[in-house]
């Protein structure tokens, strides 16, 4: 139809939160997004504790979920790709742990918005 706006497929995005049950907390969470123009691939956006329960194993239990949830439902999915801080050894661990290899590193930089020595970038 004429002058009708062409919808544009959306991003799709799955949530795993781990809740407390004895206080009904969200107490974790780990994200994952596909987006329209590369379907075969999914996007780990976020996995993430409350510092009161890092270190039981929340993290691994929520992305190897999400992982075998997200495989056997969207067939079509080749690869989920991640990124983790060199510095963050535990979830690089994990990651490994869980089938997860390195396939590249890189190093992030930034600088004030004012760029280096107060000269715009």
């Amino acid at each position: 139809m004429a002058g009708r706006p062409r919808l544009r497929p959306r991003a799709e995005q799955r949530v795993v939160v781990a809740v407390d049950d004895s206080t009904r907390q969200v107490v974790g969470v780990h994200v994952v997004h596909r987006y329209p123009h590369r379907r075969e691939i999914g996007y780990i956006h976020d996995t993430s504790a409350l510092a009161a329960h890092r270190g039981h194993g929340l993290g691994r239990a929520m992305k190897a979920r999400q992982t075998r949830t997200i495989a056997a439902e969207r067939p079509d999915l080749e690869l989920i790709c991640t990124t983790t801080a060199t510095t963050n050894t535990h979830m690089i661990g994990i990651n490994h742990a869980l089938g997860y290899e390195t396939a590249r590193t890189m190093n992030w930089v930034e600088t004030t918005t004012a760029g280096p020595a107060g000269k715009p970038a």
